[in-house]
């Protein structure tokens, strides 16, 4: 009987490796999800806050985006080479921009198509002057869309029946879309009705979330429609970024639906994009400390967007930090926050969904005949929920961003009161008519 105890514990030991792989192997450890990061209104070579909001980036992994108005004053190819290039440009290899109508300065954005090259209109085949800029693309379970605020947007233009064909083209749960002038502002330009045939079409499909620059603030609005009427179960957000590195410029009157306003910082925003959900984050240059952060889940998903309170900061300007003046624009001598009314709506925040362990076969599925096993009882991960959060935190010095968020998931092992190189020998003996003893070294009668 000799050689067929030693296949039984080869066959044990091969199971117990087969059940180890298996526990392991289906576990789902924590996954990078998709981050997208960036402002408009960036450059110019009679500012240094655009090498602050630069060295932001440094310290951010994902794709940059930018919102417009990327190099003042004219956009010209000497001035991108000269002010945005040594700054910004160090990630224009991961930047995926859109142009704002002081890169048209420039006849047909000569200067913008040019240095971005096909990252800036990837549906022209070379072009340098007067080309689409408008294209799209995924992230993850997203899909990106960016579009030109200076070209034609009415309803039936090339852009807008593009648009539309893209939105058909890509039934994602969550859809992002970020041009320059904004459809909604409290800023010192206002609302633009002209982009209002594209809301409709991001809407129609069921769009999440908008960005704009243009004018020089940070906004965020609640969730709402194309006409600005509050929808907190299918609107879009809108979020204005014009703090790249330009002056920055007062709230002149406050929009329906603005949630929260700051006029006086610099710094860049931050989306992580989970499966059916967004976290937003608003991080400022170093030695401010004006913060915006949340969380949102896409219109399409299971749990629509619910309205929650936000506090909202105040904020103390930061006069040593003041941008000096361009040129051609002058700045507000003492740009300060705008207070929040009090019948604004609250902002949405939705639950981040957790991810859980993949169910595991239970030990006894695979060994049946052993007596008295008593499979033991999982228990249940608790989940938080996310709540948008406005604060004023002083932050360190170039305080280093995370590089992507992260859903941690414990590992669990549904066999952790088992132990298969004893108890699968003791087992495998029983079925071959011999004693535990014979085999593992364990007293007979042992429970599993």
């Amino acid at each position: 009987m000799q050689p067929l105890y030693r296949w039984l514990i080869v066959i044990a030991g091969v199971l117990c490796s087969a059940v180890f792989v298996l526990t392991y192997s289906t576990l789902s450890y924590a996954q990078d999800d998709p981050v997208l990061v960036g402002a408009g209104d960036i450059g110019g070579c009679n500012t240094t806050n655009d090498s602050k909001t630069a060295e932001l980036l440094d310290t951010i992994a994902g794709t940059v985006f930018t919102l417009g108005d990327n190099v003042y004053e004219g956009g010209t190819t000497t001035e991108f080479n000269d002010c945005y290039e040594p700054t910004w440009g160090r990630h224009k290899a991961r930047t995926l921009p859109v142009p704002g109508n002081h890169d048209y300065y420039t006849s047909g954005a000569a200067g913008y198509f040019t240095y971005f090259g096909s990252a800036a209109s990837p549906l022209d085949n070379n072009c340098t002057k007067d080309c689409k800029g408008y294209y799209s693309y995924d992230q993850g379970s997203w899909h990106i869309i960016a579009l030109n605020s200076k070209i034609a947007m009415t309803k039936g233009s090339e852009q807008e029946k593009w648009l539309r064909a893209d939105l058909a083209a890509h039934p994602v749960v969550c859809t992002l879309a970020y041009w320059h002038k904004p459809r909604f502002s409290s800023g010192e330009h206002g609302n633009y009705s002209s982009t209002q045939p594209l809301w409709d079409a991001l809407y129609e499909f069921g769009a999440d979330v908008v960005l704009n620059g243009h004018d020089h603030d940070y906004e965020r609005f609640a969730p709402q429609d194309p006409s600005g009427k509050a929808d907190p179960g299918r609107g879009i957000r809108e979020f204005v970024v014009g703090t790249g590195g330009t002056e920055l410029r007062s709230i002149a009157t406050i929009k329906q639906n603005s949630e929260l306003r700051n006029s006086n910082t610099y710094g860049v925003f931050k989306l992580t994009l989970h499966t059916t959900s967004y976290d937003w984050e608003f991080v400022p240059i170093a030695g401010q400390t004006f913060q915006d952060s949340g969380s949102g889940t896409c219109v399409d998903s299971n749990n629509p967007i619910t309205p929650t309170n936000t506090a909202t900061p105040t904020n103390t300007p930061d006069s040593a930090l003041a941008e000096t003046p361009t040129p051609t624009n002058t700045p507000d001598s003492a740009p300060a926050e705008t207070p929040t009314p009090t019948n604004t709506p609250d902002s949405a925040s939705a639950e981040t969904p957790t991810l859980m362990p993949t169910p595991l076969p239970t030990l006894a599925s695979y060994l049946p005949a052993i007596p008295n096993y008593m499979p033991p009882t999982a228990t249940p991960t608790p989940t938080e929920t996310s709540t948008p959060t406005a604060t004023e935190t002083p932050l360190p010095t170039h305080t280093a961003a995370p590089t992507a968020t992260k859903t941690a998931v414990p590992i669990t092992s549904k066999f952790h009161d088992v132990s298969f190189l004893t108890c699968l020998p003791n087992v495998l003996g029983r079925w071959a008519g011999m004693g535990v003893s014979h085999l593992s070294g364990t007293q007979k009668g042992a429970k599993y």
